[in-house]
């Protein structure tokens, strides 16, 4: 009724409470994960009390989950997540599956190669490896996560998914892909290009003068289980060079046994590609 009370939470919804709360902070930190969160940040994201949060942040700290600047009030993703992240990325088999691919396009390219899993409604960085061009776009950390539609590999798996799905992620999470100063109509627009082309191009959107270029890896179903990205300055990450980069991920998304996209993967000069021999071959004019 009324103006009555709550019923008090038995310990066992009461457990349960603290857990989602304490997922709830963590996930706010890792949203700040480059320049850490203040306790204000973490209060106002996850509408909490003060007094509250600040308890879960320092239950976090000593968990090792989270770690706290010494010079200021900063709270940072803590390393044990990268453990976790790691052990979750063993149990699905992506990062062994794809340490391979990663290295061989970071060797024949020279960026940066990510590897990112689907996560709910959220993309994460399973994999980073860095190739020998002396300025690196080291746009993710591990572990990073971000919404689908954010950068190359989240628009890559955001643009698998079916549309009434994709329309549920776009409402679910509309103010966060505003904090990445990105509008709804941008997002389906390359969501759209994606389709059309079969691979997303994110060019100094989420960071100026960086551009990466990404393929879906679709498993044995329709949507996406994660992405194989390549990022590098935009100077760089175009012409020739971005043909050979789309290739390069095609190919080795083929070689590796997982379903291809189920579209074409052209180069940005032809619009169209040609698949023979089981791989996916370019073809430029």
């Amino acid at each position: 009724m009324n103006g009555e009370p709550s019923p008090p939470l038995s310990a066992k919804d009461s457990g349960i409470q603290s857990i989602s709360r304490a997922s709830a902070v963590l996930d706010a930190v890792a949203e700040c994960s480059r320049t850490g969160a203040r306790l204000n940040d973490v209060t106002k994201a996850t509408e909490l009390n003060r007094a509250t949060v600040h308890r879960i942040l320092n239950a976090l700290v000593r968990t090792g989950l989270l770690e706290r600047a010494e010079q200021e009030p900063l709270y940072f993703v803590g390393i044990r997540v990268m453990a976790l992240a790691a052990a979750s990325a063993r149990r699905f088999g992506l990062a062994e599956r794809y340490a391979g691919a990663c290295a061989r396009i970071a060797a024949r390219s020279g960026d940066t190669v990510f590897l990112q899993a689907l996560s709910g409604r959220e993309s994460v960085c399973l994999s980073r490896t860095e190739g020998s061009f002396p300025i690196k776009a080291l746009t993710l950390e591990l572990g990073e996560r971000r919404p689908l539609g954010i950068g190359a590999g989240g628009l890559a798996i955001l643009a698998s998914l079916d549309e009434a799905e994709r329309q549920s992620v776009l409402n679910a999470d509309a103010g966060r892909h505003r904090d990445f100063n990105i509008t709804r109509a941008q997002i389906e627009d390359g969501v759209h290009r994606t389709r059309t082309d079969g691979y997303a191009l994110d060019a100094n959107t989420v960071i100026q003068g960086i551009t990466g270029v990404s393929v879906p890896l679709n498993g044995k179903a329709p949507e996406a289980i994660g992405a194989l990205t390549v990022a590098a300055i935009s100077d760089r990450l175009q012409g020739a060079h971005l043909a050979s980069v789309i290739e390069d991920l095609g190919n080795e998304v083929a070689r590796i046994g997982l379903e291809p996209p189920a579209f074409d993967l052209p180069a940005p000069s032809s619009r169209r590609a040609d698949a023979t021999g089981g791989r996916l071959a370019v073809t430029r004019r």
